[in-house]
C-alpha cells in the first residue's frame, strides 16, 4: 500500500498531511523547519517511510487564478525537488486554505499563537483532501 503526501509550503514552516492507503482521506502529519539543514533529507526520509507514491503541493495564486511571485516561487521550487525526491509532484489550488485552517482551529478552542503548526498541517490536509475528492468525485 502506499500514500500521497500533501504540503503546504512556506517561508519557515512546511505543514504535512497524509492521505490513508486508499488515497481517500487526508489526515494531519507533521511540520517541518524549511530553514532547516536536513529539511530535504527529512522529507525524502518520511516519503520512503510512509511509502509515499505522489505529492500534492499547495500552490497559491492570487485571488483572480493568475500566478503570482509568490506560486512562480512554489513552482519553481517544486521542480527542484521532485529531482530530488524522484516522486512525482501534482500542484494545487490552495486559496483560502489558511484562512479556513485558522476558522477550524479557532472553532476547536485552538489559541491562534500557540497554533501556527497545526495551521501548516491543517492547511496541508485541507489541500490533500481536495485533491483525493476531486479523483474520488
Amino acid at each position: 500500500m502506499s500514500k500521497i503526501l500533501g504540503i503546504d509550503y512556506g517561508g519557515r514552516r512546511v505543514g504535512l498531511a497524509l492521505s490513508d492507503d486508499g488515497w481517500q482521506y487526508a489526515f494531519v502529519f507533521k511540520t517541518l523547519d524549511f530553514t532547516s539543514n536536513t529539511f530535504l533529507k527529512d522529507l525524502k526520509e518520511i516519503c520512503h517511510d510512509e511509502k509515499v507514491k505522489k505529492i500534492i503541493l499547495g500552490l497559491p495564486l492570487d485571488q483572480n487564478g493568475k500566478i503570482g511571485t509568490k506560486a512562480q516561487e512554489i513552482i519553481d521550487w517544486s521542480k527542484k525537488v521532485e529531482k530530488i525526491l524522484e516522486l512525482p509532484i501534482i500542484l494545487e489550488d490552495e486559496r483560502f486554505t489558511s484562512v479556513m485552517s485558522k476558522k477550524l482551529l479557532h472553532e476547536s478552542g485552538r489559541k491562534k499563537k500557540r497554533a501556527k503548526g497545526d495551521i501548516d498541517q491543517q492547511s496541508a490536509r485541507l489541500i490533500l483532501q481536495v485533491y483525493l475528492d476531486k479523483q474520488h468525485g
